[in-house]
């Protein structure tokens, strides 16, 4: 992988920030092409084919894709992007590494991926473990229902799909608890010393925000001067432009 890695960045197509050519993100078998336009994105699916050809490997086209992002109400037609003789097909939504990611750069869909997680952790809390002590019940809550995956990268999004996660939030303390639907949130949390999910948010955020500034790797610390240290954007415009491949 560290050979394809760098005949990709030799390239030299892809997009570019700061003049660094950021053109694929590895993840073990995980690939993500960028390219700022269709032929230079068709041009590294090409190099990643050839290398499978010489090294007797293949790329799974039936979870491979493609997805274009651009800028709201841009009419586009994209051309046919083929890995071999494989067609390519293009998707509005993309789970990658377990994130929700959609061509409007909208972080609704993921958010309601951590809302269904919930309940269903919720779910099975209460089932298996109903007749436990409180300061049992506290400690799972705490370890099972408090972890909010990847909500540091939640950047453009409702205020509906943020309350309804934030009202299950404190749906599932009360059930789990044993509070009714009059009792205060506020006051339910406090006396148990729970963080509102609010506060965890924030909490996430902190915490990604101290790692990726402490961070040796080139690429983070290019993004972070430019969008984080700046403005505090967590996303770039340059992604509305941004095509991206995914192999699986």
């Amino acid at each position: 992988m560290d050979d394809l890695s760098s005949n990709l960045i030799n390239s030299s197509q892809g997009c570019y920030v700061n003049n660094i050519c950021m053109n694929h993100l590895f993840y073990a078998d995980d690939l993500c092409l960028m390219a700022p336009s269709p032929s230079a994105l068709q041009y590294l699916i090409n190099i990643c084919d050839r290398f499978c050809t010489e090294n007797d490997l293949m790329f799974n086209t039936k979870k491979s894709m493609c997805m274009v992002v651009k800028p709201p109400k841009y009419k586009l037609r994209c051309p046919t992007l083929y890995i071999g003789c494989d067609e390519l097909l293009y998707v509005d939504t993309v789970k990658y590494l377990g994130v929700y990611l959609t061509n409007e750069m909208n972080d609704n869909c993921d958010m309601k991926r951590q809302l269904r997680s919930l309940y269903a952790r919720a779910n099975t809390l209460m089932s298996k473990f109903s007749k436990c002590s409180i300061d049992v019940k506290l400690t799972l809550f705490r370890n099972y229902c408090s972890s909010t995956y990847c909500s540091h990268l939640w950047a453009t999004f409702s205020k509906a799909t943020f309350s309804k996660l934030k009202v299950a939030y404190n749906n599932v303390y009360r059930r789990l608890l044993g509070y009714t639907r009059r009792d205060s949130a506020s006051m339910m949390l406090v006396t148990n010393g729970v963080d509102s999910f609010e506060t965890i948010y924030r909490k996430y955020i902190y915490r990604f925000m101290q790692r990726v500034t402490k961070s040796s790797n080139a690429i983070i610390q290019h993004l972070t001067h430019n969008y984080i240290v700046r403005g505090g954007a967590m996303w770039s415009t340059w992604h509305k432009y941004l095509y991206t491949c995914t192999s699986f």
